[in-house]
């Protein structure tokens, strides 16, 4: 099988197996594949790419591999609902970050106000676009759901101006790691992991920034 060959769904089955595996058996029953020959293959994919490394018949792994495995299996078609079930909420939060700097974005992770006290998980910045991010890993949301969390989003993005007396175009989202149409509440998107990219190069056109 050539790397091109490489489907998606063995991709996201290589989670499973980072980053405790320290052995190309432990990798391949962790991620219950049945064949050694395809475990190789798949480490010798990952390794091309510079996730992780092999040697002989050790592999090593650091946390962040699992989030690059990810991306590249998001790339690659992958489900963003197969991605759901691999990783956690911290790892979503990473994942989207690297998604973001991928994109050029400089990035901030877990910012913090008191008076009043706020939390942002992610504040990713490209010229004069500043992104106010909320990583939600859930499988579904009811429409009261979605209206508190962007109204509290919203509330976020105005904490941060007022603290911040920040010069950018101040956008708030969520972004959600199930797959939905995209649709905007109180003015604030919710975004699908998987059409991140497309909304980044079109965020400034179409939703509106807040302004103090």
């Amino acid at each position: 099988m050539s790397q091109n060959q490489i489907n998606p769904v063995l991709l996201a089955r290589g989670i499973s197996g980072i980053p405790e595996s320290k052995s190309v058996s432990e990798f391949q029953e962790r991620c219950g594949i049945a064949s050694r020959r395809i475990a190789l293959e798949l480490l010798d994919f990952l390794s091309s790419r510079n996730i992780g490394k092999i040697s002989g018949n050790r592999i090593e792994f650091d946390h962040k591999d699992k989030l690059r495995l990810a991306l590249v299996a998001l790339c690659r078609g992958c489900r963003p609902e197969i991605l759901s079930s691999k990783i956690d909420w911290k790892d979503f939060e990473l994942f989207t970050l690297l998604m973001l700097q991928k994109n050029a974005y400089r990035c901030e992770h877990n910012v913090s106000f008191t008076r009043p006290r706020i939390q942002i998980d992610l504040v990713a910045k490209y010229g004069r676009t500043c992104l106010i991010i909320d990583c939600k890993h859930w499988h579904g949301m009811s429409p009261s759901i979605m209206n508190r969390c962007a109204n509290g989003q919203l509330r976020r993005a105005k904490v941060y101006l007022e603290k911040t007396k920040a010069s950018f175009r101040l956008f708030p989202i969520i972004v959600t790691l199930n797959e939905m149409a995209p649709k905007a509440i109180n003015g604030v998107p919710f975004v699908p992991i998987s059409k991140l990219d497309g909304f980044l190069q079109d965020c400034q056109y179409f939703y509106p920034e807040v302004s103090g």
